[in-house]
C-alpha cells in the first residue's frame, strides 16, 4: 500500500463512532415508567436515572467506593429484574398461545411512542432496554385481560408489582451523594470519609468493595 493510501485509510479510521437508537414503547405504563414525573420527589424515569448514575460512574472511576457499591446494586437489579420480567412474559405468552383453536395477537399501539436514546452510560440503556420488557409484559398480560383470560394473579397487580420493581432500581442512585470520598480517604479516616458516612449511612460497605476487589461489570476504570 502506498503511503498516500495509507494516510487516506489513517483520515477514515480517526471518526468517532456514532450510536443511534430507537425505543418503541406501546403502553402508557412502560410510557410513563421510562418518562418519569418532573416533580423533585415524584418517580425517577430513565432519564434521570441515567443522568444520577453518569454522575455516580464519574465517582466510581475516581476511586469512591460508595459509588462503586451502588453501580453494584443497580446493576444486580437492572439484571435481576429484567430476567424476571422475561420469565413472567414467557409463561404468560404460552399461556395465551396454549388457547385451543384461538389465535391471539398481542395487542399493540397504532401510534406508539418512540423515543432517541443517547446515554453516556451503559446503565441508562440497560434501564431503557428493560423498559421494552415491560412494555411487552405489559401488553401480554393486558391482552389475556382483554380476553378473558385468567393468570396465576390479578392483571393489574402483575403490572403494578413488575413497576414498582423497576421504579425501585431506577431511585438506586439518589442514595449517593457527592462528598469526594476515596478509598484512601476511608482508610486514613479523614474528615471527608466521615462526612461521606455521615451522608450515606444507610449504606454498610462491603470488605471486598472497600479494597476494590468487587465492582460492577461495566463500572469504569479507576483512575491512577
Amino acid at each position: 500500500m502506498s503511503t498516500d493510501s495509507q494516510t487516506n485509510l489513517h483520515a477514515k479510521l480517526t471518526g468517532k463512532l456514532q450510536y443511534n437508537a430507537t425505543l418503541t414503547l406501546h403502553t402508557q405504563k412502560a410510557q410513563a415508567l421510562f418518562s418519569g414525573k418532573s416533580e423533585k420527589h415524584g418517580p425517577v424515569g430513565v432519564p434521570q436515572f441515567a443522568s444520577l448514575i453518569h454522575k455516580v460512574s464519574r465517582a466510581a472511576q475516581v476511586d469512591d467506593p460508595y459509588a462503586d457499591f451502588i453501580l453494584m446494586k443497580v446493576e444486580d437489579g437492572l439484571i435481576t429484574i429484567r430476567k424476571q420480567i422475561q420469565a413472567s412474559k414467557e409463561k404468560y405468552q404460552t399461556v395465551l398461545n396454549a388457547q385451543a383453536d384461538v389465535d391471539i395477537k398481542i395487542a399493540f399501539n397504532e401510534n406508539p411512542a418512540r423515543i432517541h436514546l443517547n446515554f453516556a452510560s451503559s446503565y441508562g440503556d440497560m434501564a431503557a432496554h428493560l423498559c421494552k420488557d415491560f412494555d411487552h409484559f405489559a401488553r401480554v398480560v393486558l391482552t389475556a385481560k382483554k380476553v378473558g383470560i385468567p393468570l396465576d394473579e390479578p392483571h393489574d397487580t402483575l403490572i403494578n408489582t413488575a413497576c414498582r420493581q423497576i421504579r425501585r432500581v431506577l431511585s438506586i442512585p439518589c442514595l449517593w451523594q457527592q462528598t469526594g470520598v476515596t478509598r484512601q480517604a476511608i482508610r486514613e479516616e479523614s474528615e471527608t470519609a466521615i462526612k461521606a458516612r455521615e451522608c450515606m449511612k444507610s449504606m454498610s460497605l462491603p470488605d471486598q468493595i472497600l479494597k476494590g476487589e468487587l465492582r460492577a461489570y461495566y463500572a469504569p476504570k479507576i483512575m491512577a
